[in-house]
């Protein structure tokens, strides 16, 4: 590859990060193994990003940031047709970015990252904070934080179509509400 930084090396490189972090783990991955799998040096990587915790910062930036944009246009006090909106808005999401997804839900490197690991708390934290509205108490934080697992789960599975199952799966997450 040239010297330019061109989006499509920099899309390759994160295409194949995922894919490596997700087979193999963040951890047991290195910038060698990253620049093997696209044919290009170490050096040639390190062009497009510093290290690879930048590498790892880039890959779930997508998710992370359509969580954010959604809790953004998410009343802090929603009724319940908001919350069935950011049941809904979350499942689409997370459908969308499901490698993603799966990746921050096993990787436990991200919960100790000194960025990614407080964003990802504020971001869950303010799911469950505007889900348990307006008591918040902690059996409301319980149940908004089993209505996000009765969507992410699900999602997961390979063996589960969650992308034709919509409907029901907001059902369950509306359920397990208590709405």
């Amino acid at each position: 590859m040239g010297a330019m930084k061109t989006p499509a090396t920099r899309d390759a490189i994160l295409e194949a990060a995922l894919e490596a972090f997700t087979h193999q783990g963040y951890a047991a991955t290195s910038i060698r193994d990253l620049g093997a799998r696209l044919g290009i040096t170490s050096a040639a990587l390190y062009y497009h990003f510093p290290h690879k915790l930048a590498v790892l910062e880039a890959v779930v930036a997508p998710y992370l940031d359509a969580i954010d944009a959604l809790l953004e246009g998410t009343p802090r006090t929603p009724s319940l047709d908001d919350k069935r909106r950011l049941l809904a808005g979350y499942l689409e999401i997370v459908l969308e970015h499901r490698r993603i997804a799966d990746l921050v839900g096993r990787e436990r490197e991200l919960e100790a990252h000194p960025t990614l690991g407080p964003r990802m708390t504020e971001l869950v934290e303010g799911m469950v904070a505007r889900l348990a509205a307006p008591s918040r108490n902690e059996a409301a934080r319980l149940r908004a934080t089993a209505a996000i697992g009765a969507l992410r789960r699900p999602v997961l599975r390979p063996e589960i179509d969650a992308g034709r199952q919509v409907d029901e799966l907001l059902e369950a997450a509306m359920a397990a509400l208590g709405g």
